[in-house]
């Protein structure tokens, strides 16, 4: 009988320890799960900023862009002027 009764504590014994390393296996994956959506959550919105800020950039850049074509229209025409001007017979 005192066989039998080690079997069965040794059963229990290795069930109970099976049961908490499963246990802790579970909490471990749930845990790296948990960093992973925060990990994702933090790549999202840096991601976002990123793109914010290319956006702002190529705005910028494009409204540069039109102020100095603007800019080098007003030159040519006052060149063209004076050109003008200076190839013009005098009165």
């Amino acid at each position: 009988m005192d066989q039998n009764n080690l079997q069965n504590d040794t059963f229990k014994l290795f069930a109970q320890t099976w049961q908490t390393m499963l246990n802790e296996q579970v909490r471990q994956v749930e845990l790296g799960y948990a960093q992973l959506n925060a990990a994702q959550s933090q790549l999202r919105e840096q991601n976002t900023q990123v793109a914010d800020e290319m956006t702002r950039l190529a705005r910028s850049q494009m409204d540069y862009m039109l102020k100095l074509q603007d800019e080098w229209r007003g030159l040519v025409s006052e060149a063209v002027r004076t050109n003008m001007e200076m190839l013009s017979p005098k009165k």
